[in-house]
């Protein structure tokens, strides 16, 4: 689908607006992630660092695949002086080709671990990221749908920000048992272009 640039909402652009929205620029970030999310908080006025723990405000988790302990350390004191624990996006695992790979939940659940600090998400499946694309869109909770393939994040986000919620199966959520899931989804798909079948060109 050709999708413009300024379209896409990126856990990252979430994080970023959702804290720029309620600090004062300049504030001071220790970041545990890639290029992605270190641009997207300094173009939203934060300072950003990713090894010093002193003077920090917030503690920033995202996928990062150059995760070291010095990083862990780093983070680790700075919430432990105070800073706040953010989380940009929760999945514990991330489908790299065939395999599933540790993601930047898993980051996020051994800071949790070693700090007792629970981290607030503010990725799926929590609203800042759907409120933010609703609003891009210019549409409403009742005439937008999202298409995900994790009931844990994907589905449950939808749900509790009012959307239609279409589970797409993948090497995460490669079947799906109605009576057995916590969060049902409004319809299922085996893939993207089966739902662009079924439900876009019906």
């Amino acid at each position: 689908m050709p999708v413009s640039s300024t379209s896409i909402v990126t856990a990252a652009r979430v994080v970023a607006q959702t804290l720029a929205d309620e600090t004062d620029p300049g504030a001071r970030c220790l970041v545990i992630g890639e290029l992605g999310l270190v641009e997207a908080l300094e173009q939203a006025g934060f300072e950003v660092t990713q090894t010093d723990h002193r003077n920090v405000e917030y503690v920033v988790v995202g996928m990062d695949r150059q995760f070291t302990y010095e990083k862990l350390r780093a983070a680790a004191l700075a919430i432990r002086n105070g800073a706040k624990f953010i989380s940009s996006n929760p999945d514990p695992a991330y489908p790299d080709g065939k395999e599933l790979i540790p993601a930047s939940g898993a980051i996020q659940a051994a800071l949790e671990a070693t700090t007792g600090v629970r981290a607030r998400v503010t990725g799926k499946p929590e609203l800042p990221g759907f409120q933010i694309a609703i609003k891009l869109l210019g549409s409403t909770s009742a005439q937008t749908g999202m298409l995900g393939d994790q009931l844990e994040t994907d589905i449950l986000g939808a749900k509790r920000a009012g959307l239609k919620a279409f589970l797409i199966l993948s090497s995460l959520t490669p079947c799906f048992f109605p009576d057995k899931a916590l969060w049902r989804p409004d319809a299922v798909f085996d893939s993207t272009l089966d739902f662009y079948r079924k439900w876009v060109e019906r």
